[in-house]
């Protein structure tokens, strides 16, 4: 029998051989990536690196980026930067979700912070609110909520040197929405900075927390940043007793004017004027 008559079975062979090889080598990636998802981290000497490429391989760095993006954290509070620590607030024991609401009351409480760094390196934390004191005509700058430098790689506040003593966020009834961020940034020293052109601020204070340059306090140190995130804030029935404790009276907003919405023009709608 002629050759010619078997080649089309050849050439189905060849293939399947060749289908086989692509899933066994498929399925050696996917046995890789779940031994290397599955390694524990929670040792006693975490690899901070191994930790922090585990957060970016699940795409979470990115939705920063573009959530941050969207609501014009990037560049009303710093410039577009790429995260590349994975920074954890806790409320209580509640994990706060980067954009997501929540009420003054439930941050009466100084946040709880967690990161992995590099060893021996300090950082600098911010918490600040770009909207204040209207989500509808805010400051041309931001207003400082809170303000730790010097904090370990580990993110234990226990050593580290408070700036700005912590208040809850407040915005005002009728003020709509505020965006409130943290934002983590290495220090350019391993050496504790003594941040003697700061002028510290405590918690019965809130002249000094107007018209703060978030991008310059970094940018003006060499302090590389590291993560940003952010939340949402309304008016609720503990903001009065937060202006109270500070000395002032709450600013009054009734029925706010929002901006004109221009329609088919490339100027578009500033979102923080969005109440989401």
């Amino acid at each position: 029998m002629s050759n010619h008559l078997f080649r089309p079975l050849n050439r189905t062979v060849s293939f399947l051989q060749s289908v086989k090889k692509v899933v066994s080598n498929h399925e050696n990636v996917l046995q890789t990536r779940s031994i290397c998802s599955l390694k524990p981290i929670a040792s006693a000497n975490p690899d901070w690196q191994t930790k922090n490429d585990q957060w970016r391989y699940t795409g979470a760095d990115r939705y920063i980026r573009g959530i941050c993006k969207q609501r014009k954290i990037f560049p009303d509070v710093v410039p577009a930067f790429k995260a590349t620590i994975d920074l954890k607030i806790h409320l209580e024991d509640t994990p706060l979700v980067c954009g997501k609401a929540y009420t003054p009351t439930q941050l009466l409480a100084q946040p709880k912070i967690s990161f992995l760094g590099q060893p021996k390196a300090l950082f600098s934390l911010l918490m600040v609110d770009p909207d204040f004191p209207s989500n509808y005509k805010p400051l041309d700058k931001d207003f400082l909520l809170w303000a730790v430098g010097n904090i370990s790689a580990d993110g234990n506040l226990e050593n580290a040197t408070t700036l700005c003593e912590y208040i809850p966020p407040c915005p005002s009834k009728n003020a709509g929405s505020h965006r409130v961020c943290f934002v983590l940034a290495q220090q350019e020293s391993e050496e504790k900075n003594d941040f003697t052109d700061f002028k510290r601020i405590n918690s019965n204070t809130i002249s000094d927390r107007f018209k703060f340059k978030t991008a310059k306090f970094f940018s003006s140190r060499n302090f590389e940043l590291k993560s940003v995130i952010f939340f949402q804030a309304r008016y609720d029935e503990s903001v009065p007793s937060i202006y109270e404790k500070m000395g002032v009276i709450m600013p009054k907003y009734v029925n706010p004017v929002l901006p004109k919405v221009i329609v088919n023009e490339k100027k578009a709608h500033p979102s923080r004027f969005l109440n989401i």
